[in-house]
Formats: structure tokens, C-alpha cells, sequence
């Protein structure tokens, strides 16, 4: 199981690269989207049982480097800003690969 995630993980890492790389060119020759492009995605895990946990999630790439992210989100109690009853909504994002491995590592602790 471990080599499927890793391998999605390389194909995953291999189109970002390849994306990257389109960007470089296309900024030489004078074209500008931006460094960090956002895209919705699914990605699989699994435990050690076998058992698949399929979850989707907001990805941002570093167009520049090729770096992957996954983004989270969170909503919290506006009520000690004095918005009783009112919700904020929060993001995060920290490297793709960060998060694939702490599943494999959470999953051979089991």
C-alpha cells in the first residue's frame, strides 16, 4: 500500500514538474498567470488494514518550484471579535508531501 501512495505521489510530483516548467516558459515569453495556481482534487490513502479513504481537498502549486500544498479549512466562533453567533471561516497550507507522510507513519503505528 505504501508503494501505490508513493507512486501517486511521484506521478503527482512528476505533473506538477511538468507544469512548472510550462509556466517558466511561458513567463519568458511574456505571459504571467501567477506563481500559485489553486485546483480541487481527490487523493487516496489507506491503512495498514488495507482499508481506502478517498478525500477531496483545495491543492495550490508553486508554479515557480513545483512544490505541492494541501489546504485546509476551518470555521471558528467570530464571538471574540464582538460577532456573537457569526462564524470565520479559515485556510491553511502546508506541503503536500508533509501530509502523505504523516499518514504512513500514522498508519504503521496502528
Amino acid at each position: 500500500m505504501k508503494i501505490s501512495i508513493l507512486l501517486f505521489v511521484f506521478v503527482l510530483c512528476m505533473g506538477a514538474y511538468a507544469v512548472a516548467k510550462e509556466n517558466v516558459k511561458e513567463r519568458q515569453s511574456g505571459l504571467n498567470n501567477g506563481r500559485y495556481q489553486l485546483f480541487q482534487g481527490e487523493y487516496k490513502s489507506s491503512n495498514l488494514n488495507g482499508t481506502g479513504f478517498w478525500r477531496k481537498a483545495l491543492f495550490k502549486i508553486d508554479t515557480d518550484t513545483g512544490e505541492i500544498f494541501i489546504c485546509e479549512e476551518w470555521h471558528t466562533d467570530a464571538k471574540n471579535k464582538g460577532h456573537e453567533g457569526k462564524m470565520i471561516e479559515k485556510r491553511s497550507c502546508r506541503p503536500f508531501e508533509k501530509e502523505i507522510m504523516e499518514q504512513i507513519n500514522a498508519n504503521e503505528n496502528e
